[in-house]
């Protein structure tokens, strides 16, 4: 007859000092994983999209220590930086396309296809918006380093939202004066 109860092996403070001079116990103490759960994948998952350690226990029901535990395990570090290695791999697979996406929003034209009156698809050459082109070339100058704000007064706001609210000005109908500074001393305007 069983009582349900876990069997309690007593602490063996030389036992516990040997396997951890063995290797058998990580330094903190805790034994490596030798396989990974639906559990573990889960928590590591949620590491590789973001989410702070903390959020992850909440989620999962678990403390922060076994969270925390899981993701340093040699096993888990293993799985992560193959998957970095992998997203890193498309990322770069990314690269040409997503450059001709930046000339494409970066052009006055862009030829898209359209379907005809007989139901076919042509290609048009339309005018890319103005706020596509001022979005594109925020962005390039951002990734580029390009630009970060020196005024803690103007901290955040970019060139695309000037010119954005600019033409939100020019299109309620009512007069609008618009003056721009540059200044000398780094050519950046105010």
């Amino acid at each position: 007859m069983s009582s349900g109860l876990a069997i309690q092996h007593q602490y063996d403070p030389l036992a516990y000092r040997q396997e951890v001079a063995t290797g058998a116990r990580r330094p903190n103490g805790a034994r490596p994983l030798t396989k990974l759960t639906g559990k573990h994948l889960t928590c590591i998952n949620y590491h590789l999209a973001g989410v702070k350690q903390g959020l992850i226990a909440e989620r999962m029901n678990m403390t922060p220590a076994w969270v925390s535990m899981v993701l340093s395990d040699p096993l888990s570090q293993e799985l992560i930086k193959r998957r970095f290695l992998e997203m890193d791999g498309e990322l770069r697979a990314l690269l040409p396309q997503a450059i001709q996406t930046l000339r494409d929003g970066l052009s006055p034209t862009m030829e898209v296809l359209v379907q005809d009156e007989a139901g076919d698809m042509v290609p048009r050459v339309v005018t890319t918006p103005m706020e596509t082109r001022l979005s594109a070339t925020d962005k390039f100058f951002k990734s580029q380093g390009y630009y970060t704000p020196k005024d803690k007064g103007t901290a955040g706001i970019t060139a695309e939202d000037i010119v954005k609210e600019m033409l939100a000005q020019t299109r309620s109908g009512e007069s609008t004066t618009v003056s721009v500074t540059v200044s000398k001393e780094d050519g950046n305007a105010l």
